[in-house]
């Protein structure tokens, strides 16, 4: 299981200088976010739930995640100015 630690002292996290609470992107805080709901998460609740229901939610956060993580380091944006050329920024 990913440690909450282990993700704060990530290459997700762009700017070490901040604080850990402190988020930039999207990505970052999603991420963040999902450590501790799956560690609290109790197995008598996924139970009443139901299984498919949590996987499904669980399927469901970590697409967002994806996305934003694409969106973030992969995804082209135009650049004013230059016509139709497209350049990846990071």
């Amino acid at each position: 299981m990913l440690s909450i630690t282990a993700f704060k002292h990530s290459e997700l996290r762009r700017s070490p200088d901040l604080p850990l609470d402190t988020f930039i992107k999207k990505n970052e805080q999603r991420l963040g976010h999902l450590p501790g709901e799956l560690h609290y998460t109790q197995i008598d609740e996924i139970i009443v739930e139901s299984l498919h229901k949590f996987l499904n939610g669980l399927q469901t956060r970590l697409n967002r995640i994806d996305d934003a993580a694409y969106k973030t380091f992969f995804a082209l944006s135009p650049v004013t100015g230059a016509g139709n050329l497209l350049i990846q920024e990071q």
